[in-house]
């Protein structure tokens, strides 16, 4: 039995165990007629035979009671054996399974009274007692328990599953030196074990005596000196404890002993991690790495410690090194390509992580974090082919996915296929009912889709929805009050967004410049100027000083108006209409 201190209890599959080959086994003790004898208080009287009608009677509860155990009906089962305890009330082997059943059916009180039973009428039987015990332990009941495990290793004392189950015993009491004693006694016993002197170890800890744990490590190494894996045990148990230099000893013995020791170059790697020396660590972790021995599991969890400590490019280049061995050796584990796409993506290497994400992909197709990371890195690398492509791929594993379909309506919107973006974000608005965040930005690409499709209403509403989510959402307040100054349509409630984001960001030249246009198309030339003129005084855009000269040759300022549309038109990013303004001295709208 192995025992740590986080033990959980799997009663029913140990009180599950011998059933075939027991129940036949009881079924022949059961129903040997001349085993049939009453118990009587005085171990002298003559023990008497059963009746055969009585014989038949209880064979025939007993052999259908058998029956429905084996068939699995244990209500039924626990009627016939009910029988034939009224019947015969001396058989261990009815109360015993009783006991079992009852247990089966959670009806301790039961179970325990029954399985109680099964030993005093047969204390010798050591099924009987370990079912008892088992009970015993369900229901907290560990003194009870205990007792019954010293009888059993009264029994049996050469089977050590009793020795440790009496120990677990103690410990569920708190009786830690009582554990300690047992174990010792298992060590007398059977040998020493690295499982027992853990135990040791830890239970002396619990007690401030770590010189003492230390000690029964070293008595494990001084009984098995050629075992290199209870000395590395050792040394991990001395760096966990504060012991560095100690433990570098004994595993630098072992390495000088057994240079390929995996174990020994994976604990040199932790206890240089542990001192941040971090070069010894990497030389330590690229020996173990580079044997290919070394198995997958293993190398995930030392790359897991190695990423933690990814902040420099030397120790992100390190982490690359590593990973693409694993991936030599295990190259169709996608964990490897996900871990090397985390590295080149700490390292701004982007179009490099996109390539290796997707190769992960080939392995591990069913990764939904995978494929939102591919779709997002598309976006950004404005590769945007790719991203409605690889939208569809996904969307056939993972249909009912609203920021998969948003990605969809990203890659259709930057496409300026607008009708294919509705679409898209149309259903991920849909299926995003509970997840606001994703409805709100698809109602704020519908809307922008739809005022690039002259459907306005539509567009409206979807900025409206957009506000009733989130009131000061910068993208709709900003789209949809621009939108409207560009219609010449609802401008008071363009003006009254517009003013609403800027105030939220008073030094932002973009939404500056929205408020100034609001401004300059509900006439209030003067205004429009002063809002104009702070947001160039921080941002020069193109787009800005067209605006800026529109609102001077509206208040008769022409030749300022045209000296602006000029540099606006060097700056790029002007209307279409630039260059007829400059040409002919005039504004058009």
């Amino acid at each position: 039995m192995s025992l740590n201190f986080n033990h959980t209890l799997s009663l029913p599959i140990a009180l599950k165990q011998a059933l075939l080959g027991l129940l036949i086994l009881l079924i022949a003790v059961a129903c040997k007629t001349n085993q049939q004898q009453a118990v009587s208080a005085d171990k002298t009287t003559p023990p008497k035979e059963m009746r055969e009608d009585v014989r038949v009677a209880f064979e025939a509860a007993f052999n259908d009671g058998m029956k429905q155990y084996i068939l699995g009906d244990h209500v039924e089962a626990t009627k016939f054996f009910e029988k034939a305890i009224v019947i015969n009330n001396t058989s261990g082997a009815a109360f015993f399974v009783l006991g079992k059943l009852y247990f089966l059916q959670n009806d301790m009180i039961k179970s325990r009274a029954y399985s109680e039973k099964a030993t005093e009428l047969d204390t010798k039987n050591t099924y009987y007692l370990e079912q008892l015990a088992h009970v015993y332990e369900y229901q907290q009941l560990y003194a009870d328990a205990e007792r019954t495990y010293r009888k059993l290793i009264a029994l049996s004392p050469n089977e050590p599953e009793y020795y440790y189950d009496m120990a677990a015993m103690s410990l569920y009491q708190n009786k830690p030196d009582e554990a300690l004693k047992t174990y010792s006694i298992i060590e007398n016993k059977f040998g020493k074990s690295l499982e027992i002197t853990r135990q040791k170890q830890q239970l002396l800890l619990r007690s401030n005596k770590t010189e003492e744990a230390i000690k029964e490590g070293d008595g494990l190494i001084k009984a098995y000196p050629d075992e290199t894996s209870f000395q590395v045990a050792q040394a991990e148990f001395l760096y966990t404890n504060g012991k560095y230099d100690e433990a570098i000893s004994i595993l630098n013995h072992v390495v000088e002993q057994d240079p390929e020791n995996l174990s020994a170059h994976l604990s040199l790697a932790n206890v240089y991690q542990i001192q941040n020396k971090n070069e010894k660590a990497f030389a330590e972790l690229l020996i173990a790495f580079k044997d290919p021995a070394l198995d997958f599991d293993t190398r995930v969890k030392g790359l897991e410690d190695v990423l933690k400590n990814t902040s420099t490019q030397a120790s992100l280049e390190q982490a690359e090194q590593l990973i693409k061995l694993t991936i030599l050796y295990y190259p169709s584990e996608a964990q490897g390509y996900d871990m090397l796409g985390a590295v080149y993506l700490k390292m701004k290497k982007n179009k490099v992580a996109l390539e290796i994400l997707k190769k992960a992909l080939r392995y591990k197709a069913g990764d939904y974090n995978n494929w939102v990371e591919v779709l997002n890195l598309e976006y950004n690398l404005q590769q945007y082919d790719s991203l409605l492509a690889d939208t569809d791929l996904a969307l056939e594993l993972f249909p009912n996915q609203s920021v998969i379909w948003y990605y969809g309506g990203m890659g259709a919107y930057m496409k300026k296929d607008y009708t294919k973006a509705v679409k898209y974000l149309d259903q991920s608005k849909k299926l995003a009912s509970t997840q606001t965040e994703v409805k709100i930005m698809a109602l704020s690409l519908l809307g922008d889709a739809y005022n690039e499709l002259k459907n306005h209403p539509k567009s409206d509403e979807s900025y409206e929805e957009v506000l009733k989510l989130d009131r000061n959402n910068d993208h709709a307040l900003n789209n949809y009050s621009y939108f409207l100054s560009l219609r010449k349509e609802k401008l008071e409630l363009a003006k009254e967004l517009s003013e609403r984001l800027m105030k939220k960001y008073p030094g932002n030249p973009s939404y500056i410049d929205t408020y100034g246009w609001v401004l300059y198309q509900l006439k209030d030339y003067v205004n429009a100027k002063k809002y104009l003129e702070v947001a160039m005084s921080t941002s020069k855009k193109g787009v800005i000083v067209e605006h800026y000269g529109d609102v001077l040759f509206k208040l008769g300022e022409k030749e300022n108006a045209i000296l602006s549309w000029k540099e606006a038109q060097q700056l790029g990013g002007a209307s279409e209409l630039i260059n007829k303004k400059i040409a002919d001295g005039k504004l058009y709208e």
